[in-house]
């Protein structure tokens, strides 16, 4: 599961919430968010950007 995610919200791009230690660790997270359940890769291209 994903324990870690606070809020997600959704318009023209997804803006992910979640707790992390690190930024490579919600990074990591969040592409594996995005590989599984928001995106469709054959079909959608998406990047990742931890502010």
């Amino acid at each position: 599961g994903y324990d870690d995610v606070k809020d997600v919200r959704q318009g023209k791009f997804f803006e992910v919430e979640l707790e992390s230690g690190d930024a490579a660790t919600a990074k990591a997270r969040v592409t594996e968010m995005a590989d599984k359940l928001l995106a469709n890769p054959v079909i959608e291209s998406y990047r990742v950007e931890i502010l």
